[in-house]
């Protein structure tokens, strides 16, 4: 539909619709004026009736009853007289009406039709209804009415009362049977009022349809109007711009333009349609270059595309036979965990061709049950668990199932696929386990093997009886997972003089069982056979061999283990099967080893109970003798005091022996001191005997005889101090001489008592300590320490070394002082470190080297100077001794024991 029809469609509905409602209008409000005069002329009719029956109850009747006392209705009944003025009124205008009906009246005419009826009641059911007004279709005439209620009052009882009472006249003339004893206050009546609507109806309607005549003529003349102005106006125009349009638009680079004609919104709308056609034809040609260079583009990105597609393509390739080639099961899932890819392995593993599983969900092909067979659709696990939460988990352990029912256990690792931060579903890698759980459960088996053994020996060393262990022992063996279905065993034991099998201990046995199994002769039946060939045996209950037999005895297997110590039987071990067992070497080498410890158990209990036999003998003899004990006890407490004054004798000893070795190291000074001594004399004496001693010989002489006697004299000293303080020791166990030194001349003094063995090997000794360091402390015990750590330097550390160099480092530091002995020698190994203060350790044994140097310097440190010392050394790396002591020793701490004091 075309513009012009579209508009002229739109203005003739609106028009055509805005004339149908001032139509409707007018005659809705011609309507409500007809209607207001049809109730105007009720009511007028209305208020006439009311001052007819007014003039005559007011004033006509009154006038008559003076002059005429009788009734007389013509005259004095107000409903008559109003009625009667009407039936004239009805003469001329028949369709007005104006009735006074009762449902009970005086006069019949006036009795009430249905609808009058109805009217009468709706008075009497609403008492503040004054009017009724409606219309009513009287023989297809509509008519409109009015209704008053008449009720029932005082002034009416003459008329309307009592019969008997009532006017004689109007008893002659209407009758006694209605119309009287009407109740007062009760609507009684009704003034009903009917006035034709047809002629108002009629006029009404031909306004109508004159008025909607017009309307029509005025909408046909506007619409034919509108119609040429608008082809003048807009459609010719509107079809001239169209035909320019469609020859610009066959060609937009063609030179004709739209004609600026007008200056109103059509030349506005040529001026801007003839810029937009320049504009178009400037874009054109700039879109053409775009198009040319973006076709280049194009072109060289197609180029690119296809390489990355062939690469793709490659990388594809490579990716399939990867997946192809690799050991392992590896297949993809969606987020609704269906399958989307499996390669060849993992359908192989599940026995699936891989179109059959695309699509599933794996737990309905894959993971639908647990291994033992319980339902596993709730329990997604981990997978379920990784698309969630989008979290890798790696070496799960599940069970997969396989087409045909089967299962087997697996080791997947399931990692989640990402795709804009949103998990797109899931890869999963799994390998078959089973060689691995089937060595595991293999283990576990070997595991539980070794513990039953292992408590198999605990319960033969407790201290019960041997049916008790033999009981524990069975209950042991019978928790076996390949004898736990059964349960039931027994152990008989070898009657040493019957040779006959006696059940010992049993499980689970029957009755029957028990009474014909309770002695076995060697040889009879299984038991009897294993006990006299001394082989393990496996057999089926009905095995001939079998021969104790009786109704009604269960199909089962049997192992027969015989219970042998030193090639002697002393029993079997009777266990149940599941029929059909089948024999297995690892449980034959089990059993007979656990056999091996029941026949450990029974062979221990038996030589127990010989030895209690022999015990009982033993305290037999032992109470015959007890008299000839008793005439001995004199000569043995003589004993006894011999042999506690020679235990005193041997402590003396051990204490002489432990004094050698400190009187040893002054000594052997003294000793060295001395042969220097007399080897500097002999030297000196050759020269006066060669007349070449002169003073300049004699000065070095005289230091070194100097030096070596007070070497000599502070060495007697010190072995005369160990005496005489073994001496005191010996009578009574006092401590160390504890005294005030200035530690560095001290330290100096020993160390020139130690120069004769330490010019022997060239060594050089660097002290460091401070000159004003004075302590209150026990000297022997730091003579001792530097003496053992100088001459183990010497003997040890410094073998078959050059260049030797001793440090002694003396520091204060928070109230301890800190003792550092180190040499450059060529140190110790880990483990002779660790052994070094160990008493009687040596690196150089069968040598005359006690072993007992470094223990005496422990010793000192830990117990007389309540200190600490540590050891460092490595192969090579000399040696460093660290002595940490208190400055102040407690004095009761100073006692030391006669052991400790004299141990080096």
């Amino acid at each position: 539909m075309s513009i012009k029809s579209r508009y002229l469609f739109a203005i003739s509905f609106s028009m055509a619709f805005i004339l149908l409602l001032t139509a409707l209008l007018l005659g809705h409000l011609e309507r409500k004026q007809m209607e207001q005069q049809i109730h105007h002329r009720t009511k007028l009719l209305a208020k006439f009736a009311d001052a007819s029956r007014d003039y005559v109850t007011k004033v006509l009747r009154p006038t008559l009853d003076h002059w005429i006392p009788e009734y007389i209705p013509e005259g004095k009944s107000s409903s008559f007289v109003t009625n009667e003025i009407f039936k004239r009124f009805n003469q001329e205008f028949p369709e007005y009406s104006y009735r006074q009906p009762a449902r009970a009246p005086l006069n019949p005419t006036n009795r009430a039709t249905p609808f009058e009826a109805d009217i009468i009641q709706k008075f009497n059911d609403n008492s503040a209804l004054s009017v009724q007004e409606g219309y009513q279709q009287i023989q297809g005439n509509t008519f409109f009415y009015m209704a008053h209620p008449v009720i029932m009052e005082e002034k009416c009882l003459p008329c309307h009362g009592d019969p008997n009472h009532a006017p004689a006249r109007l008893r002659d003339t209407y009758g006694q049977e209605s119309g009287f004893n009407w109740p007062v206050g009760e609507v009684v009546s009704a003034t009903i009022i009917t006035v034709p609507m047809g002629i108002e109806i009629a006029a009404q309607n031909s306004r109508f349809f004159v008025l909607a005549g017009c309307t029509l003529l005025l909408f046909s003349l506007l619409s034919g109007l509108h119609h040429l102005l608008f082809k003048r106006l807009f459609s010719d125009r509107f079809a001239s711009l169209t035909a320019t349009m469609h020859t610009i638009g066959d060609d937009f680079r063609h030179k004709e333009r739209l004609p600026l004609e007008t200056h109103d919104e059509f030349g506005d709308m040529a001026k801007a349609f003839n810029r937009m056609i320049d504009s178009m034809n400037e874009s054109y040609q700039e879109l053409e270059r775009t198009v040319q260079e973006r076709s280049i583009a194009l072109q060289d990105q197609a180029n690119a595309f296809h390489q990355t597609h062939l690469a793709m393509n490659a990388l594809q390739h490579r990716n399939q036979l990867l997946l192809e080639s690799l050991g392992e099961g590896v297949y993809g899932i969606d987020e609704q965990e269906r399958l989307t890819f499996i390669n060849p392995a993992a359908a192989s593993m599940l026995r699936w061709a891989s179109d059959a599983l695309m699509g599933k969900p794996i737990h309905t092909v894959i993971r639908n049950a647990h291994a033992d067979g319980r339902d596993d659709s709730e329990s997604h696990g981990p997978i379920r668990a990784t698309l969630v939460d989008g979290q890798p988990r790696p070496l799960v352990q599940d069970t997969f199932w396989r087409r045909d029912g089967s299962c087997f256990p697996v080791e997947y690792t399931v990692t989640p696929i990402f795709h804009d931060d949103r998990i797109h579903g899931a890869v999963v890698s799994f390998r078959d386990i089973s060689q691995r759980v089937k060595m595991q459960q293999s283990h576990q088996q070997e595991v539980r093997y070794w513990q039953i053994i292992t408590n198999l020996y605990h319960i033969a060393f407790t201290d019960d009886e041997l049916s008790t262990q033999l009981q524990k022992g069975l209950r042991e063996i019978l928790t076996i997972s390949w004898l736990v279905n059964q349960s039931r065993g027994a152990i008989f034991l070898k009657d040493c003089v019957s040779e006959d099998l006696v059940l010992h201990v049993h499980q689970g046995l029957s009755a029957e069982i028990l009474t014909r199994c309770s002695r076995i002769p060697l040889g009879f039946c299984l038991c009897g056979r294993t006990a006299q060939t001394q082989r393990f045996l496996h057999a089926n209950a009905n095995d001939a061999h079998h021969e104790v037999t009786f109704p009604g005895k269960k199909d089962h297997d049997h192992y027969v283990v015989p219970l042998v110590s030193d090639h002697m039987t002393l029993g079997v071990l009777a266990l149940y099967l599941d029929e059909g067992h089948p024999p297995n070497p690892r449980e034959e080498e089990f059993l007979l080893v656990a056999g091996q410890a029941l026949a450990n158990m029974i062979h221990r209990c038996h030589g127990e109970e010989t030895l209690r036999c022999q015990l009982r003998l033993l305290e037999d003899k032992m109470e015959r003798q007890s008299q000839e004990f008793e005439n001995h006890l004199n000569a043995m407490r003589n004993y006894q005091e011999q042999l506690v004054r020679s235990e005193r004798m041997a402590t003396l000893g051990n204490r002489v022996a432990s004094i050698s070795h400190e009187i040893n190291t002054p000594l052997g000074m003294s000793f060295t001191a001395a042969t220097s001594l007399t080897e500097r004399i002999h030297t000196l004496e050759q020269q006066r005997q060669s007349d070449t001693l002169n003073l300049a010989g004699l000065e070095p002489f005289l230091l070194s005889a100097q030096e070596s006697t007070q070497i000599i004299q502070s060495n007697i000293k010190r072995a005369w101090d160990l005496i005489k303080n073994f001496q005191v020791t010996a009578v009574d166990q006092s401590k160390q001489e504890k005294r005030s030194i200035n530690l560095l001349p001290y330290l100096e003094g020993i160390l020139l008592n130690l120069q004769p063995e330490l010019k022997k090997t060239q060594q050089t000794v660097q002290l460091d300590c401070p000159s004003d360091l004075t302590i209150t402390t026990y000297p022997g015990a730091f003579s001792q320490i530097v003496t053992h750590f100088v001459m183990n330097s010497i003997i040890h550390g410094f073998k078959n070394t050059e260049g030797e160099h001793i440090t002694i480092t003396i520091t204060m530091d928070s109230g301890e002082l800190f003792f550092v002995y180190r040499d450059n020698g060529k140190g110790m190994e880990r483990e002779v470190v660790k052994r070094v203060f160990e008493p009687f350790f040596t690196t150089q044994p069968g040598t005359d080297h006690s072993g007992l140097g470094m223990h005496v310097v422990h010793t000192l440190v830990t117990d007389l100077l309540q200190g600490t010392i540590t050891c460092q050394s490595s192969q090579g790396e000399g040696v460093i001794f660290t002595i940490r002591i208190p400055i102040q020793v407690d004095e009761q701490s100073g006692h030391l024991d006669s052991s400790t004091e004299y141990s080096a």
